[in-house]
């Protein structure tokens, strides 16, 4: 019986050898070299029935140049000279959740506006990189120009896959500060921290070299989804004011539930004044592990 067992295993697996150990490696790396060509907006966008319908108060329906429908949810400040958030969601929410998440900005006099990706919530379309560059665009331009908030009151926020976007915006045009919540260097660093995959998406490394503006980077330690590296390794590559808070024991998706409002107010105090927030903190051994 031993031996029809080991005949068996045998024909299934096959005799160990470098061989093949080296062909194995060679196939699992080739089928996630198809994943990363071919199908990378699936892992990336786990696209979820929408949560609310439309209408719905101070939500509404823009153009991408994609010619996508892309719904936006917007509060203006209660002054003209107040920042206005612009807010990127992860890949696991809608604009159902952002309401709740903005309101305590939106108390302190701030402006507040987020967007669905196309595909998500009611947005139409299809989640891409592309897409979701022309989405975030459209936010802008539906502040600056239809709203008349001028680039200097708006700081642009991306939690998540949701850094992506915002840090392609803040490259593309001049903001008041940038805020990287929770975020990557790029998309498939990930996964491995080598390039060893070609089409790599949502380069932050590589935006960051077109930005200028203040940028504060939030991280939790204990992130088991996105690891704190991804903040530590964007903070020490860029050259202009910069900040580094990193939340205590904080995992990926309860980072707001760890730090509570203190994570609120650290995110006000750096929008009100991104250069002298930054000047308070110059290096990452002086930011505090733990928001006080």
């Amino acid at each position: 019986m031993a031996e029809n067992h080991s005949a068996w295993r045998k024909y299934i697996i096959g005799e160990l050898s470098w061989k093949r150990l080296i062909r194995s490696v060679i196939i699992i790396y080739l089928i996630f070299l198809c994943i990363g060509l071919f199908a990378p907006n699936f892992f990336i966008f786990p696209v979820k029935p929408s949560r609310y319908e439309l209408p719905r108060p101070h939500h509404s329906l823009i153009k991408s140049t994609n010619g996508d429908d892309i719904c936006i949810y917007y509060r203006a400040p209660a002054s003209d000279d107040q920042p206005v958030i612009l807010w990127s969601h992860g890949n696991a929410e809608d604009l159902s959740f952002m309401p709740d998440l903005l309101v305590d900005y939106q108390l302190r006099g701030f402006g507040v506006a987020s967007y669905d990706y196309p595909g998500y919530g009611q947005s139409t379309g299809a989640p891409t990189e592309e897409s979701c560059f022309a989405a975030i665009e459209a936010a802008y331009q539906f502040l600056t120009k239809e709203q008349n908030i001028s680039a200097d009151r708006i700081v642009i926020i991306g939690r998540s896959v949701g850094g992506g976007p915002s840090s392609w915006l803040a490259s593309q045009h001049e903001c008041r500060g940038l805020i990287l919540i929770s975020s990557f260097t790029s998309a498939f660093k990930v996964a491995t921290r080598w390039p060893i995959f070609p089409g790599d998406k949502f380069r932050n490394d590589v935006h960051l070299k077109s930005v200028s503006c203040p940028l504060l980077l939030i991280h939790g330690t204990d992130d088991k989804t996105i690891a704190s590296w991804h903040s530590g390794k964007l903070f020490s590559q860029y050259q202009h004011a910069k900040s580094l808070l990193l939340i205590d024991g904080a995992n990926h998706d309860d980072l707001f539930l760890q730090a509570g409002i203190q994570l609120v107010n650290q995110i006000c105090a750096f929008s009100e004044n991104p250069a002298e927030y930054c000047a308070k903190q110059k290096s990452p051994s002086e930011v505090a592990a733990k928001v006080d």
